[in-house]
């Protein structure tokens, strides 16, 4: 089965019907086959973004625990990973869930990434 890694920020619009991605995000959900992980720093990350709403929050966790998107864990290794990637300049922004995704990525051999900019605020 194919896998994808999903970020915050389709999660958070998935979850958030006022969020200008939220229909895409929703038919991205619908029409991929491929099994969703992410990381807790981005469950973290889509927790904080849906604190206007504990439903939300809640129906988020409801959605993680039927088994709709895989929860990756993060190891000692995945920390040391964390450290290299973080001791280089950046070629742009990034923060811990980025980071956190590009080490899974490498970890799992996962070139898909359902993701997008960050919204300015």
């Amino acid at each position: 089965m194919e896998r994808a890694l999903i970020d915050s920020g389709p999660l958070t619009a998935l979850f958030d019907r006022d969020h200008p991605f939220h229909g895409w995000a929703v038919t991205i959900i619908k029409e991929t086959s491929a099994e969703l992980i992410t990381s807790i720093v981005s469950v973290h990350e889509t927790l904080a973004e849906l604190a206007f709403s504990r439903q939300s929050q809640l129906d988020f966790l409801t959605w993680i625990e039927r088994g709709a998107v895989t929860v990756a864990p993060v190891t000692e290794e995945d920390i040391t990973q964390l450290y290299e990637i973080t001791r280089q300049p950046p070629s742009y922004p990034v923060d811990l869930a980025d980071q956190n995704l590009t080490v899974l990525a490498r970890k799992l051999d996962i070139s898909t990434v359902i993701t997008f900019g960050k919204r300015k605020r």
